[in-house]
């Protein structure tokens, strides 16, 4: 994946889960989900209302990608593939663009990243009831 990448990982995972003992493997799953979900929409916000348009390239490289190695799970959102050599670029070029708007990633981000662990947390709360 490119370097215009946002990480999002969430730490203190084992002792979050600790309040959740019931559930046992099934909150990680479940945080994983809710992760998966949420980066997704945010990904889908960046690529409708924010990102760029010249020719297409560089909204259809934007991708999420959850990976789970034990009780660590981190998810990564963003865009390169085709537009590699210039994603980071047009993110951090503040200009007039036809269409979108630099920080095409960060904005939606900013605006949803609370939202998406308030999600996660209500999955669990949910999973344990």
């Amino acid at each position: 994946m490119a370097r215009n990448n946002v990480n999002f990982g969430i730490t203190g995972l084992q002792s979050l889960v600790s309040q959740f003992e019931g559930l046992g493997d099934k909150a990680l799953d479940i945080v994983e989900t809710r992760l998966r979900a949420d980066l997704g929409e945010i990904l889908q916000v960046s690529q409708e209302e924010y990102c760029p348009v010249n020719t297409g390239t560089l909204r259809s490289s934007g991708q999420v990608i959850v990976e789970r190695n034990g009780s660590d799970i981190t998810g990564t959102i963003g865009y390169g593939g085709a537009a590699e050599s210039y994603a980071v670029i047009v993110h951090e070029t503040n200009r007039n663009y036809k269409v979108g708007s630099w920080k095409y990633l960060e904005i939606p981000f900013r605006e949803m990243a609370p939202d998406a662990i308030e999600d996660i947390l209500q999955s669990l709360e949910r999973g344990a009831a």
